[in-house]
């Protein structure tokens, strides 16, 4: 008899269920109920064979009778190899607060190749102010206003192992205060940066990130900076760019 390798369901998934080990692949929907951290979480910690997760979230609230996860039942961070961590989450700001920071506490034992965020700007935070996504290709969208460049900074101070990050965030930009001031040592661990449909970012804000990116020393290790399908940067404005930092700028429509 075949062994179950796959899990596909509609929020459920026990602990202590004796095919949790087979599982490489899981994939979890939950919509508009009390949610169970700690039982999700314990449920996972027995999947040690897991290669693939994709959570789909939406609507949730915090399970009252949930029973607390301690740290000393919880592996060490980023001590668990996947391949892929995939999360979908759309709710409001107490959901952000009260389930997705808490569920993304639990699941900081991953240490995914690939990851791909797409959820409330909030979301992306602990509780202590650190950035949530750790993988070595990272892709995050978010559809609120946000400063990208903080956001990415505080990401690469945190993960070390992040070499590829693609940010989709039609409302996003790029603050003054940190093109002004930034530590761009920090990028030096980057291979690749792409940013998509981010429609908020203008070409006043993209020629200091990238000329400190790709002419100075910190961008020594950046292979591509790529703008797709962004709104307000110009064909013209990127090609007069690239004749000051090089062929390692890229963009298309």
């Amino acid at each position: 008899m075949p062994k179950l390798s796959h899990f596909y369901g509609l929020s459920i998934l026990t602990a202590y269920n004796p095919i949790i080990t087979q599982l490489t692949s899981v994939d979890l929907q939950y919509s508009g109920e009390y949610f169970d951290v700690p039982s999700l979480a314990r449920t996972l910690y027995q999947a040690t064979n897991l290669q693939d997760l994709s959570l789909e979230l939406r609507k949730l609230k915090v399970a009252e009778q949930a029973t607390r996860l301690t740290s000393d039942k919880m592996p060490e961070p980023h001590s668990f190899s996947i391949k892929s961590l995939k999360l979908d989450i759309k709710g409001d700001v107490t959901m952000s607060y009260d389930v997705i920071r808490p569920l993304c506490g639990a699941l900081s034992y991953l240490s995914p190749l690939k990851v791909d965020i797409s959820c409330p700007l909030e979301s992306h935070y602990y509780q202590d102010g650190t950035v949530t996504p750790y993988g070595s290709e990272i892709r995050i969208c978010i559809a609120e206003s946000t400063d990208i460049v903080q956001l990415l900074a505080k990401l690469v101070q945190q993960c070390s192992i992040a070499r590829s990050v693609c940010i989709e965030a039609p409302a996003s930009y790029f603050s003054t205060y940190y093109l002004g001031g930034g530590n761009w040592t920090w990028f030096s661990s980057l291979r690749y940066i792409r940013f998509h449909n981010c429609g908020g970012l203008t070409e006043e804000q993209v020629k200091p990130f990238a000329i400190s990116l790709l002419a100075d020393e910190a961008g020594m290790n950046l292979q591509s900076l790529e703008f797709t399908s962004c709104g307000n940067i110009s064909e013209d404005f990127l090609l007069n760019l690239s004749d000051i930092v090089g062929q390692k700028l890229k963009w298309s429509r």
